[in-house]
């Protein structure tokens, strides 16, 4: 026995010797584990095909399996029933890993005849096999349809079969990648490939077999061709690749349910589905051109993720209505995708400044006095948001006895360039005017089937809603609430009659759409007391889960969404009935678009009643959503993880089409922490949608509630107002041509193995990396600057200093903003901060040119500008375009306008900065247009970083009749200096501690592997800062600051960060161990 223990402890060493030889364990710790995973993967498949061959019965491979049984745990499954199901067991499989009951590969359709080219074909199932959860129909159609030469669409469909009434575009975004799709019944049942015709790559094989059609499920399964995944939504994850080394699977059904992001463990994610459903992945082949696939269905679904690698889908409902996007970048295939499905809308200017908002507020005057202190503490706020504590008993549309002032607070917040948003529940109470109002408008509401469906104890507790089929529900009112069926026509015109009057009142600028999956308290439970104490006494939805009515609230397969919860919450559990009718079908087909039609009635009725961009935020969403609202992730936890769980989040909905995205900024239900509220809201100025939320249980939370807090969100919300011109721009390009403004490293570096495994980090468009602190107690974070780039820091303490690149440690102290970089070769427009986004659109425009390398390639960049909330299809809006370019005699500095000429009222442009010019200017030589101007006395150069900064009063004038300008000055080359301006690239044995201070030297700090401090030095040098970034952070007491001159933290940090992940690998032994025993007994 200690002979097999230490040739597994040797194997293992060697193992692990080889991933770090590969460089791999420079990742933070999420990310190693899952780049070890993929490894394990590849480990793994070598050892099934070789050694592990098939059993008599065991005709497929363990990882490349479609499993019978999905509704039931591996460890509860018998020969008898799996037999019974017409599907082969495995005794012997290890069932933590595999599936011990699956589909034999002959299982699925046939070709029924043949079929002219490009015609659709018919299929038959095959007579003897089962579906376990109800006969296969047949026939049914498979067509495949090239759509103008980009994306693919193939449908599996039997006429009258439910298919969601979306009202798309349907257009394309052609890059010259093409895909083909090529049919075959080799294996004995149909199949197809979907296939690039540039490098014969198989993107989709369903060989693999699998394939069922039945009423009420529907599976597709097929191998993949990439090495990775992302996407499949959603859920709350803290890694961004998805697992492809392991059986997993991933639910798509809104649920009205904070998802904990705390991990199952350290390896796995937990998987329950959160608020939205998006089943769209973006995949990574080969040779690291990038496809994308959508399933475009509304029932509740999973996709099952498996090592083969392959995908098994399953849904209950509609029909299989499969899109696929050549890339090859992913940026290309999100624009494909939102092709498809529409582009987002634009959100107003001021609803990117920082946003307040708590549920729980007494009355207006604690609403106020919080808003108040915020703006005391000088911390730059646009908006400030009423959730539904300001109505009547929480009745929408009222405004309850405590608010009776808030029409004169939005007035005033209006005067001072501020913004006010509301927020609505999707619930009427059923004895309410309003409720009166929407019956005699002609409204539709969720229904039952039949009136004898309907609940006589309930409903005749109501007159308006007695006689009829209206499902009542419960909500936060006192009394039961009606949904109302947003599908109709006449639902959508009641509707924003209602919104009229009430802005009529209350001249609120925005709306956030709540509880809309939809939610409802307590469905099939007891009467109960909860956080609403008059809920008590009212009689709980029950919906028919047995009897001939319960089809579909306890259909044959559930999907993950009801089995994860240990098959104790049915698929109507938090919302209603699955029988409840809409206009457009059953809920059971129309839940997971009910958000959908609700924001759109609410656009209609918010753009036609101000005639500008509307601003609305949905907690609930759907591919195609995002073309009328924004999203925020919902309730989330005052913990690290979720902090964590946010970056992951922000970047998977940029993936989904959702630019206008943002977490919960210091949790939602729990106490913040001082340090975890001051990391996050560093963090939170980075998200598109930023707003600082939590409910009435947990303790206040707004900045200003502690003098660090409030210091590091001054400081951090200046610089996002500094940089608000260039994300404008991003979501301007997004609204237009689609693609993503908060994106995934590797977006903007395919190739790059490294980026393809970032989950901790992100950027704002191609120019700007952001990387947050995500770890309690840090003083530094570990980065990795993309090699194949040259990047600048944007902190006050080294701004301007050009960085190493790869893996490093990065100081990050409390009192300094997290690490920003720009990207050389982009040209970023900016403006001067001021405390409102009204503000700061009156200071004077800035560019800051960052140049690639040497300076040989030009650099370039955009800025969209207009009133910040007319209507796009008014064009009352102008772009420039920026391009900077070195010649060895001459700098030159383009911009160009496109569009007709702009109002007179644009700022000018005063302020020009360069970074990485290695020539010393002649400011004297400066000519504008080919006439001479004065720019010396305004000028500086800082030949040690090789920063030009030009800060002249009106220098350029963006409104001139000249539709270009060219700004040029001569220069001479700077002789080389002895300051370290291009620090080293990290080497894969050590680490760089990049610890930047306000003082004017920079510290190295060298690590060996072990983490143990070998040299420091410290080189002067003289800081140039951005004005944005000015503010200095007090430290209190409650959390000390360490001084980045010190190397003794960074390296306990790192020690700390080496036996963790030591803890990781000893827990992998025992796992190993641990299988070795069972295999041995």
């Amino acid at each position: 026995m200690r002979l097999v223990l230490r040739f597994i402890f040797v194997g293992y060493v060697l193992w692990t010797g080889f991933i770090e030889a590969n460089g791999y364990v420079d990742l933070n710790d999420m990310d190693r584990l899952s780049v070890l995973d993929d490894h394990r993967m590849v480990k793994q498949r070598s050892f099934d095909e070789s050694i592990m061959l098939p059993r008599k019965e065991a005709i497929v491979q363990p990882i490349e399996r479609v499993n019978c049984m999905p509704e039931i745990d591996n460890y509860s499954i018998n020969r008898t029933a799996c037999q019974e199901s017409g599907c082969i067991y495995d005794r012997d499989v290890d069932r933590d890993q595999y599936p011990p009951c699956y589909l034999p590969r002959r299982s699925g359709y046939v070709q029924k005849g043949a079929a002219a080219a490009g015609s659709s074909i018919t299929l038959e199932s095959l007579p003897d096999v089962q579906c376990r959860y109800g006969d296969n129909l047949s026939p049914i159609e498979f067509s495949a349809e090239e759509m103008s030469g980009s994306t693919q669409n193939i449908r599996i469909s039997k006429p009258g079969r439910f298919e969601p009434k979306l009202h798309i575009p349907r257009g394309v975004y052609a890059t010259g990648e093409q895909f083909s799709v090529t049919k075959s019944n080799s294996t004995g049942v149909f199949s197809f490939k979907v296939i690039r015709n540039s490098t014969n790559a198989v993107v989709w094989d369903t060989s693999i077999g699998g394939m069922m059609f039945a009423d009420q499920f529907i599976q597709i399964a097929a191998y993949v061709g990439a090495k990775f995944l992302y996407g499949i939504g959603e859920n709350s994850q803290q890694t961004l690749k998805l697992k492809l080394s392991q059986y997993q699977t991933w639910p798509m059904f809104g649920r009205n349910h904070p998802v904990d992001s705390t991990p199952v463990d350290y390896i796995f994610s937990n998987r329950k589905n959160a608020y939205g459903v998006y089943p769209f992945y973006v995949g990574i082949e080969a040779d690291s051109k990038a496809h994308g696939v959508l399933i475009l269905n509304s029932n509740a679904q999973e996709i099952e993720l498996a090592p083969g690698p392959h995908v098994i889908y399953r849904t209950i409902g509609g029909i299989l209505d499969l899109y696929f996007f050549p890339g090859p970048t992913a940026e290309d295939v999100i624009k494909q995708y939102l092709a498809l499905v529409g582009y987002p809308e634009l959100p107003p200017y001021w609803s990117l400044g920082f946003q307040l908002s708590r549920s729980g507020y007494n009355d207006l005057e604690e609403m106020k006095t919080a808003v108040a202190n915020v703006r005391n503490a000088s911390i730059p706020i646009d908006v400030a948001h009423a959730d539904v504590d300001y109505m009547d008993m929480y009745q929408d549309f009222t405004i309850g006895s405590n608010w009776q002032k808030l029409p004169e607070y939005v007035q005033e917040m209006h005067a001072d360039g501020m913004r006010v948003t509301l927020a609505l529940d999707p619930t009427i109470a059923a004895n309410s005017v309003t409720f009166e109002t929407a019956l005699n408008a002609g409204a539709g509401f969720i229904e039952w089937e039949r009136m004898d469906q309907v609940p006589k104890t309930t409903q005749s507790l109501y007159q308006l809603a007695n006689n009829t089929k209206i499902m009542l529900g419960i909500g936060r009112p006192s009394v039961h609430v009606a949904f109302p069926d947003f599908s109709t026509a006449r639902t959508t015109s009641w509707w924003a009659l209602e919104i009229e009057n009430f802005w009529k009142k209350v001249t609120f600028d925005g709306l956030v759409l709540s509880m809309n999956e939809p939610a409802n308290f307590r469905t099939n439970g007891k009467k109960w007391r909860d956080e609403f104490p008059y809920h008590g006494d009212l009689e709980p939805l029950m919906c028919p889960l047995t009897g001939n009515d319960s089809n579909y609230d306890a259909p044959p397969y559930q999907t993950y969404a009801v089995y994860l919860y240990d098959h104790k919450d049915p698929l109507s559990s938090k919302t209603l009935c699955m029988l409840g009718r809409t206009s457009h079908g059953p809920l059971y087909d129309t839940k997971s678009i009910y958000s959908l039609h609700e924001t759109q009635a609410t656009s209609y009725a918010l753009s036609r009643l101000q005639r500008k961009r509307p601003h609305i935020l949905t907690r609930s969403s759907f591919p195609s959503t995002s073309r009328h609202a924004g999203h925020w992730l919902g309730d989330n936890f005052a913990h690290w993880h979720s902090l964590r769980a946010s970056i992951v989040a922000i970047q998977d909905l940029s993936i989904f089409g959702v630019p206008y995205v943002g977490a919960d900024i210091c949790g939602t239900i729990g106490d913040a922490s001082e340090e975890l509220c001051l990391r996050w809201q560093q963090l939170g100025a980075f998200y598109t949608f930023m707003r600082n939320n939590n409910d009435r249980s947990s303790a206040p939370q707004e900045p200003s509630q502690w003098p660090s807090v409030a210091a590091a969100t001054r400081q951090a919300n200046r610089f996002r107002y500094n940089y608000l011109p260039y994300l404008y721009t991003l979501l301007y390009k997004v609204a237009v041509v689609g693609g993503t403004a908060i994106r995934p490293v590797f977006f903007e570096f395919q190739n790059d193995d490294a980026a393809l495994h970032c989950s901790n980090q992100f950027m704002w468009g191609p120019a700007m990396l952001i990387v947050p602190v995500i770890e309690q107690g840090a003083e530094r974070v570990y980065a990795y600057l993309p090699r194949n780039a040259t990047w600048y820091s944007l902190r006050n303490s080294d701004y301007g200093t050009r960085m190493s690149t790869g893996f490093q440690y990065v100081a990050a102290p409390l009192t300094q903003l997290i690490p920003v970089y720009v990207r050389g070769g982009y040209i970023v427009p900016r403006q001067a901060p001021g405390l409102t986004t009204a503000q700061s659109r009156n200071n004077p425009f800035e560019i800051l040119i960052a140049f690639d390398d040497d300076g040989s390639r030009p650099a370039s960049g955009t800025l969209f500008w207009d009133d910040g909330e007319s209507l796009l299809k008014d064009k009352k809006y102008c772009e420039w375009s920026f391009s900077a370019n070195i010649t060895p005699q001459l700098t030159s500095v383009t911009i160009k306008r496109n569009g007709p000429k702009v109002p007179t009222d644009i700022p000018t442009l005063d302020r020009i900065e360069i970074f990485g010019c290695r020539h010393t200017p002649q400011f004297e030589s400066a000519k504008l247009n080919g006439r001479s101007i004065s720019i010396t006395n305004c000028s500086t150069h800082d030949s040690s970083k090789g920063v030009i900064s030009i800060s002249c009063e009106q220098l350029l004038k963006l409104n001139s009749s000249d539709s270009e300008m060219v700004l040029t000055w001569s220069h001479t080359l700077t002789p080389p200096t002895t300051t370290a301006t291009r620090p080293p690239a990290v080497s894969p044995s050590t680490s760089t501690v990049i610890a930047s201070t306000p003082s004017t030297s920079t510290v190295g700090v060298t690590l060996t592997p072990s983490g143990n401090t070998v040299s420091a030095s410290s080189t002067p040098s003289t800081s140039t800062k951005d004005p944005s970034t000015s503010t200095e952070i007090a430290p209190t007491s409650s959390i000390p600051s360490i001084s980045t001159d010190d190397p003794a933290p960074a390296t306990a940090s790192a020690v700390t960060s080496h036996n963790y992940f030591c803890a990781q690998h000893f827990l992998i032994i025992i796992l190993a161990l641990n299988s070795f025993v069972r295999f041995l007994h």
